[in-house]
């Protein structure tokens, strides 16, 4: 879906991302070498120890690869670690896609400079698309350049900061070319089961630390809830044959300002944490924001069935999951592994 039309080629995009990558190498400073420094307040320094801490037990209790990465630091000085977009039809839930040499099809491209995310993000509204354009605080090239710890990730609280470093190595471990609804998922997967476990051996079950992590997890578990009955409606909606494309975008509206009432009057008392997820509560209709969500959901309950088989050992699990990434059809192959066949 790269074109000329939005001022580069998949070619200019490639150079882009290059670039990119190579400024952020550059401006990298070894994690080592900036706690030797004496110019780092307490937070940051704990918060360094603990990325070390969390890539030791990634590696060496959950056995993922970590390569080179999260060895460098990146200051993006108040800013995301890449900008990411994402688009979708607005009459049905089907994800674009874009075809990349080596990692095949993926369902979002990432800019690091927001002038480019912006140009593209025109250019795909211009073509009638629902786009979504969104700051992540980390990315992962999947052990092809050590990928450095950005430092917004260094304003997360410990357990998320643990959850989304071993999100991030599961991509270096795990993956499945062509499939970003696998890759996502399983990494969320791992990332949450891994940081569950770090911190129950690290602070113990009982602690606050642990405690506040399980608050988060249930708070999680409604706002999925959640989303994938929005989903469901969705799909209903625009499975409909006797609506044209023009009456099912017009008419979703209602699907999504419904969904918005719901949560703001159901599901957002019960939360723990109600300002983190109140955005919900004004529900944009786009399905490009809806099929990130999925992507980074999609049966999550069967990565949990394969943990159950593995008799709760997530090391194993997880090669069963890469063993997965492998083959056709990962999902497919998650089912028998689950069933025991």
């Amino acid at each position: 879906m790269l074109s000329g039309g939005c001022g580069f080629t998949t070619l200019d995009y490639l150079l882009l991302l290059a670039a990119g990558q190579a400024e952020v190498l550059e401006g990298s400073e070894p994690i080592s070498e900036a706690l030797a420094g004496s110019d780092l307040d307490a937070s940051t320094r704990a918060k360094l120890l603990w990325v070390q801490e969390v890539r030791e037990f990634a590696t060496g209790r959950l056995g993922l690869e970590a390569g080179e990465s999260y060895r460098l630091f990146y200051d993006t000085s108040g800013g995301p670690a890449v900008w990411n977009i994402s688009a979708a039809p607005k009459d049905r839930l089907t994800a674009a896609s874009w075809t990349m040499p080596v990692i095949g099809a993926i369902e979002y491209v990432g800019f690091f400079d927001l002038k480019d995310a912006l140009a593209y993000e025109r250019y795909l509204e211009g073509l009638g698309l629902d786009v979504w354009r969104f700051g992540a605080v980390a990315y992962s090239t999947a052990g092809i350049y050590p990928d450095p710890l950005f430092s917004p990730v260094l304003e997360l609280a410990e357990d998320e900061l643990a959850e989304t470093v071993i999100h991030e190595l599961t991509h270096n471990t795990v993956f499945a070319a062509g499939n970003s609804a696998y890759n996502e998922s399983v990494a969320t997967f791992v990332g949450r089961r891994g940081a569950e476990m770090l911190m129950e051996e690290r602070f113990g079950t009982g602690s606050e630390l642990a405690q506040r992590f399980d608050e988060r997890r249930a708070d999680e578990g409604r706002t999925e809830a959640f989303m994938s009955d929005l989903i469901a409606d969705l799909e209903g909606f625009y499975s409909r044959e006797d609506l044209g494309r023009d009456e099912k975008i017009a008419g979703r509206d209602a699907v999504f300002a419904s969904a918005s009432e719901r949560f703001a009057t159901q599901v957002l008392p019960e939360m723990s944490e109600p300002a983190r997820y109140a955005g919900l509560a004004d529900l944009p209709a786009n399905n490009a924001f809806v099929l990130l969500h999925r992507r980074y959901h999609l049966d999550l309950e069967l990565f949990e069935s394969v943990y159950e088989a593995s008799d709760r050992d997530l090391p194993a699990a997880i090669r069963v999951f890469g063993e997965a990434a492998g083959t056709d059809d990962p999902y497919g192959y998650l089912r028998s592994a689950s069933a025991g066949r």
